[in-house]
């Protein structure tokens, strides 16, 4: 099993509730499915990518992955 690390800067906990990204997690669970993003987190991790690769090189993102429009 790979370790889970330190909790993302993006996850906190107030008053005895879970928020990522200042939402709480309990409110959001309400919706069936439920996927929860943190724009905040995959900005970061596209932006270090971004930075590790050549200037030259362009990223793209397979849609069908994850077609979601705020995600795109």
């Amino acid at each position: 099993m790979k370790p889970m690390g330190p909790i993302p800067s993006a996850f906190v906990s107030k008053d005895g509730h879970l928020l990522i990204d200042g939402h709480r997690v309990v409110d959001m669970a309400e919706q069936t499915p439920c996927f929860v993003y943190s724009k905040a987190m995959l900005t970061a991790q596209f932006s270090a990518l971004r930075a590790a690769m050549p200037k030259r090189l362009a990223i793209h993102y397979a849609m069908k992955a994850n077609p979601f429009g705020p995600l795109l």
